[in-house]
């Protein structure tokens, strides 16, 4: 960030002490913006004329190269055009060149054979010693025949100089005998061996060809229709310049010029646009249009930033303030790591070494100073290799993590890179969310033991359950039966004998019968409290209060615990007033013996009360034991879903870890409250309110 006048004022400007200057200067700078403006106004003039020259000449040049291949191509077709008559001719001169005395006849088919009937050859004249002697067709031109060369000057000038280059050549424009425009290539043809001294000139080869079919042949008249075309045999051994096609002035005007390359000689080609170049007028009016658009566009822009601008100040100094009142911890930091400027959040965030936050203070040192005050305690022991890894994260300038302070609150540091090398740092205060998120894994381990401990509890009574039922469906295995069938088979057994055996055997069902009994009601209980469960935890769960006496009630829970009470040597005691309460007498029952049934569990030695107290305009309820009680830390999980305190003595205990959260649930249907009062070794007092019928 190059700009540091977000967090430090700008020096002021010192004026001169003359008071003539200083009017000038304060008025200049009142009047900035029209200046602001003339610059935009003559700017955006002075672009619109290169931009104005810039874009015409680019497109005269795409235009200018357009025409260049267009000129090439007509170029090529002319070219080509003339190669290949040049290479007909080539073959009838190689004919005669090996057979000099062919008769008429012989020159007809060889002609015919060459040229193939091509429309442009007009006719072939064989001329030996330069008079015509043979003629293709001759059909119409036997006028020629025995026309002598010698006795056209204008002719043999082409003659001599084919004669002696030894290379066909080009002569035309000519009138032809039907008035049309033609063009005569003339061929030399030599006889004899190939040495220069051997060699003898035989005479010539003419061919006259229709200009306008092959003009055509070029494409010439299908292009102007959108191009001013010329050609022109320029001046030269040949005579004068002559035109070929089209005006004669187009080549003193702006064209494109090209040569078109022939046998011994060339010709001019030029080439424009038809009707000359364009001068681009709606170029340059749309052009002129949109600069006039942007520069207003660019002078309400201007107004916007000068608008703007004035009110930067009074923006920067908001800003600072509003980082000052973010909830979470800023700071920023530069290429060089060094401290610019950090809000009061960040340095509480430091603890004791806030308060020793400067600007200019490095990363570095505000982590040391933070490790030397005991601000991170997962930096004990390991203070060097502590900083070294923070220090790498930081300088990743792509960090994030969770950070333990000394006083138990946890930080989310967050830390980002600029593009110019700056960093930003934040801190976020997620205290309370690490709380709950720390408590929902301990939910999720909580609920993870109880499905184990539930495999165990629902194994055990099953597993009673069965391995009774094996016996009672094979009851002659039992012992008592077989002692039974050998008294019936002695004769000398007494009837005292019988009846003894027959009641040892009804003794062993009835005990069998008991524990599948306690098994399969231990099994029903584990089922409804889980379903309970569910219950609750869908809001499905209802009661339905109705007047009770609470004395029956109670006396019911304890006549259902007395026996294991006194199997334990425990005292079972009820301390309850005569009073009734608005409640629902299966789920009250419930709650008492979820209560009094976790005492019994966790009871070794001396007694468990059930007691009574009127409380306003509620009824409280205490289960008191003498039993082991439970640790501090672990008093305030124990009405959490499955959350038992026992974790090393679950199967011997027994239990699903549901019942008091079952229980406090209960209460809070009744609109009661549910509490705990215990101490490690000397006992607990779980005691809830019922609203007073």
């Amino acid at each position: 960030m190059a700009d540091l006048g977000l967090f430090h004022r700008r020096p002021s400007l010192r004026l001169p002490s003359f008071p003539t200057a200083r009017r000038m200067l304060r008025k200049i700078g009142e009047n900035a913006h029209v200046l602001i403006y003339i610059y935009l106004i003559a700017s955006m003039a002075v672009m619109e004329l290169v931009l104005e020259r810039y874009t015409i000449g680019r497109a005269q040049a795409a235009l200018t190269e357009e025409i260049g291949e267009q000129a090439n191509t007509l170029r090529a077709k002319l070219q080509g055009e003339v190669m290949a008559r040049d290479l007909q001719m080539r073959g009838m001169a190689a004919a005669i060149t090996s057979m000099p005395d062919l008769s008429a006849t012989q020159f007809d088919e060889i002609a015919t054979q060459v040229t193939g009937d091509d429309p442009m050859i007009q006719m072939i004249a064989a001329a030996p010693d330069l008079v015509i002697g043979q003629i293709h067709p001759a059909q119409g031109n036997e006028a020629l025949i025995g026309l002598n060369y010698r006795d056209y000057a204008s002719v043999m000038m082409a003659i001599e100089r084919a004669r002696h280059s030894g290379q066909t050549v080009l002569d035309g424009p000519v009138t032809l005998s039907d008035g049309m425009q033609g063009l005569v290539l003339r061929t030399p043809i030599f006889v004899g061996m190939n040495g220069a001294e051997m060699r003898r000139f035989w005479g010539l080869m003419s061919v006259t060809l229709d200009l306008n079919l092959m003009l055509r042949a070029a494409g010439v008249p299908q292009a102007g229709k959108h191009l001013d075309i010329a050609l022109r045999r320029p001046a030269g051994d040949m005579g004068p310049a002559r035109m070929i096609h089209g005006d004669a002035a187009l080549f003193g005007q702006a064209a494109v010029r090209l040569d078109v390359a022939l046998p011994q000689g060339k010709w001019d080609l030029a080439v424009r646009p038809a009707g000359g170049w364009p001068r681009h007028v709606e170029e340059r009016r749309q052009l002129r249009f949109w600069m006039l658009l942007c520069t207003v566009l660019a002078l309400l822009i201007a107004g916007y930033f000068i608008e703007i601008s004035r009110r930067k100040t009074s923006a920067e100094t908001n800003l600072v303030k509003a980082i000052n009142a973010i909830s979470d911890g800023f700071a920023l930091f530069d290429a060089n790591d060094r401290l610019v400027m950090s809000n009061d959040q960040f340095r509480r965030s430091l603890g004791s070494t806030g308060d020793r936050l400067r600007p200019g203070l490095r990363f570095e040192d505000m982590l040391r100073n933070g490790v030397k005050s005991g601000l991170y305690p997962q930096a004990e022991g390991r203070e060097e290799a502590w900083i070294a890894d923070r220090m790498q994260a930081h300088q990743a300038a792509d960090f994030e993590q969770d950070e333990l302070l000394a006083d138990g609150t946890w930080l989310r540091a967050s830390e980002r890179r600029t593009a110019d090398g700056w960093t930003v740092a934040f801190r976020l205060d997620i205290t309370a969310l690490k709380e709950a998120q720390l408590a929902a894994e301990a939910a999720n381990h909580a609920k993870t033991e109880f499905l184990n401990v539930m495999t165990h509890e629902l194994r055990t009574p099953l597993t009673v359950i069965l391995g009774y039922n094996a016996f009672l469906k094979d009851p002659a295995a039992l012992p008592a039966n077989l002692a039974l069938t050998e008294t019936l088979a002695d004769p000398q057994a007494s009837e005292g004998d019988l009846q003894a055996r027959q009641q040892a055997l009804l003794d062993v069902v009835a005990r069998y019968a008991a524990k599948m009994d306690a098994s399969g009601q231990h099994l029903l209980n584990l089922i409804q409290e889980t379903l309970d469960y569910a219950k609750i935890e869908e809001g499905k769960m209802q009661v339905s209060p109705s007047t009770l006496p609470v004395r029956g009630v109670i006396e019911d829970v304890v006549d259902q615990f007395q026996q294991q009470a006194d199997a334990k040597g425990l005292d079972l005691w009820v301390e309850a007033d005569e009073v009734a309460v608005m409640a629902d007498e299966t789920r009250l029952k419930q709650i008492l013996f979820n209560l009094v049934g976790n005492a019994l569990k966790f009871t070794d030695h001396g007694e468990i009360a059930i007691r009574t107290e009127v409380v306003g305009e509620a009824l409280r309820f205490s289960v008191i034991d003498t039993g082991r009680g439970i640790p501090l830390h672990e008093q305030d999980n124990v009405f959490n879903s499955f959350h038992q305190v026992e974790g090393s003595n679950l199967r011997r205990q027994g239990g699903t870890g549901l019942g008091l959260a079952i229980s406090r649930n209960l209460v809070k249907l009744h609109g009661g409250t549910m509490a705990l009062q215990s101490r490690e070794g000397h006992g607990s007092c779980f005691s809830f309110t019922i609203p007073l019928a």
